[in-house]
């Protein structure tokens, strides 16, 4: 998972793709007596032992569980000179969901979130709108990326810092957004 721009809830940052995880963890521990699977990537990409990660993700799917990589960076990001986190997805055949704002660019950053994504050839499985909105707002965004993207929208998550602890307020919000859209 990876962000599209940072996320923000009231007068403290959330970096959305770390919130969508932990709403899917708790999801799947609720609903589907199961256990999501992360994988730490420090802050810094370009300080990353891009080999010790290749091992402990291989590890990781051998177990079998779903597996959640969440980044709140931008999915342009630079790892290093010459790659990106589309690329890195692209090269470990990742499949990825970013996370929208609700604003006035979020079409936009769709639009080239979905060219960079069939570029670096990764799986974008699809978009979870983030923030503070109005169903009709979420509609709006969500109708156009669909039909002209043909990427679906998973549906609206608004959380609030205090939700981050909570694994029934999580689970509840991470209810609401089309599952099965998800190869798992």
């Amino acid at each position: 998972m990876a962000d599209t721009v940072p996320g923000t809830a009231g007068t403290e940052a959330i970096a959305a793709p770390v919130a969508v995880s932990k709403a899917i963890a708790a999801y799947l521990t609720k609903h589907r007596h199961s256990q999501l699977q992360g994988l730490s990537v420090p802050e810094d990409l370009a300080i990353a032992d891009w080999g010790q990660l290749w091992r402990d993700y291989t590890e990781l799917l051998e177990r079998g569980e779903p597996l959640a990589i969440a980044l709140p960076h931008s999915f342009g990001a630079a790892i290093d000179a010459t790659s990106t986190l589309a690329e890195w997805a692209g090269d470990w055949r990742l499949s990825v969901l970013l996370t929208l704002p609700i604003n006035a660019h979020s079409f936009s950053l769709a639009t080239a979130f979905a060219a960079l994504a069939r570029q670096s050839q990764a799986q974008l499985l699809g978009f979870v709108v983030w923030g503070s909105g109005s169903a009709e707002a979420v509609k709006a965004l969500s109708e156009p990326i669909e039909a002209t993207l043909r990427v679906p929208v998973l549906g609206h998550l608004d959380l609030q810092p205090q939700d981050l602890e909570n694994p029934d307020a999580l689970a509840t919000a991470a209810a609401q957004l089309n599952w099965e859209l998800l190869p798992w």
